[in-house]
């Protein structure tokens, strides 16, 4: 049925870009009958020479999932892992990497748009760089990828078959993969940064239009060299991204405004957020896309509702403050501030939450009258309220706790 859907939803066009690159899929049959030597002429593919081939096992594709489907448009119906109703996937594989400058590479590219760089990065430009550019970003990360998430439980459609395509990214099979909400993530953060600076801040425009492309691009094509998508997802998470981004930019700083010096907006962001969750389109019982979704909200209205609680307060000043209109690059003093920075806000972040998710799961065990386990988690009544209290917690006390403390301890 791929065939029928063109180049652009095929994954033998997949394999072929992973085969370009530098990752080779193997099937276990072949690997048994003929295990790879480190120095033995192995197969290369079309991209430069090997260095020093790499023999990493993937753990086998879903004994039941998607990857066995047919495309949309079938007339199978879409099955995900763990329905007992899907059917048995091809044999598992594994890959062999034969350049590693793309590997490492593209594994950075593909960071960009995972929970490691919001755990990392949003804090450090909170503390370190403009609180009044990222909140931005935020906000229309929070608006962008609800859409995004919740659009692949609608559409349904499933990722790329293996073999022949190598999944080096298993967890995520869990998840429909139209559209690429990685390529949405790795278009809205560089562009809302280029849009919200343009004009403020002094830098070379081309340089800064380059940059943001070159971006968007590292992250996109690491989910095909990942296995993870077929182009066509990635033009999709991209178009839609596009055209949010066109809408949303209409009223992005009233709704900014409104969030940080309205006296019900906490009331309002959270309300708001507890029934998009509740409506959230999840068609086949739990969802990872609507946990992460719900922690996604969380982080948005925590940031916010920080924001408008340090408002009210008057502290602290400089996250009211336009951004420096001229790029100072740091010097040695200033790093070692900017790290001291970073290190006691994510301790404060840890330290967060350890003590809430106690604490909510501690209240909902009282309520439900029984221990709360990893499958009770998944029921909406116990996993909305985990999941969304907790980490809007963890950002209410992050952003309002941390300056603080910096002030405190003179950084």
């Amino acid at each position: 049925m791929e065939a029928e859907k063109g180049w652009m939803y095929n994954s033998e066009t997949v394999a072929k870009i992973q085969l370009f690159f530098g990752l080779e899929c193997v099937p276990v049959a072949d690997i048994q009958d003929e295990p790879p030597q480190p120095n033995s002429n192995n197969k290369k593919p079309h991209n430069g020479q090997s260095n020093g081939v790499t023999h990493r096992p993937v753990s086998p594709q879903h004994d039941v999932s998607s990857q066995s489907l047919q495309g949309p448009g079938s007339s199978g119906e879409s099955r995900r892992l763990g329905d007992p109703n899907a059917t048995v996937s091809a044999a598992p594989v594994e890959y062999r990497v034969h350049n590693k400058f793309w590997h490492y590479l593209f594994a950075f590219g593909a960071a960009l748009g995972d929970d490691i760089f919001y755990y990392t990065v949003f804090p450090f430009w909170f503390f370190n760089i403009s609180p009044w550019v990222i909140r931005r970003v935020i906000l229309m990360w929070g608006l962008l990828m609800y859409v995004g998430q919740a659009s692949k439980e609608i559409i349904r459609w499933p990722r790329p078959l293996s073999p022949p395509v190598a999944p080096l990214e298993r967890r995520y099979y869990q998840e429909y993969g139209m559209p690429s909400t990685h390529a949405m993530v790795g278009t809205l953060v560089p562009f809302t940064v280029l849009i919200v600076t343009w004009g403020k801040v002094e830098y070379p425009k081309e340089v800064g239009v380059l940059l943001a492309i070159s971006y968007t691009l590292l992250v996109c094509m690491s989910r095909l060299y990942k296995g993870m998508h077929y182009i066509l997802d990635i033009f999709g998470g991209i178009f839609i991204t596009a055209l949010l981004m066109a809408i949303v930019f209409q009223f992005l700083e009233p709704l900014d405004t409104f969030l940080i010096t309205h006296p019900y907006a906490p009331l309002f962001s959270m309300a708001t957020a507890f029934f998009l969750s509740i409506i959230y389109p999840t068609q086949d019982g739990w969802s990872s896309t609507r946990a992460d979704t719900i922690v996604i909200m969380g982080v948005t209205t925590g940031i916010y509702s920080s924001l408008w609680l340090c408002h009210q307060q008057g502290i602290p000043p400089m996250y009211d403050e336009l951004p420096s209109p001229h790029i100072k690059w740091p010097g040695p003093y200033s790093i070692l501030l900017m790290l001291c920075r970073q290190v006691i806000g994510l301790a404060l972040m840890g330290l967060s939450h350890v003590t809430f998710k106690t604490i909510i799961l501690g209240i909902l065990s009282a309520i439900n009258g029984e221990k709360i386990t990893e499958e009770t988690k998944k029921q909406t009544w116990i996993e909305i309220p985990y999941k969304y209290i907790t980490y809007f917690a963890i950002c209410v006390a992050l952003n309002y706790l941390s300056p603080l403390v910096f002030e405190k301890v003179g950084l």
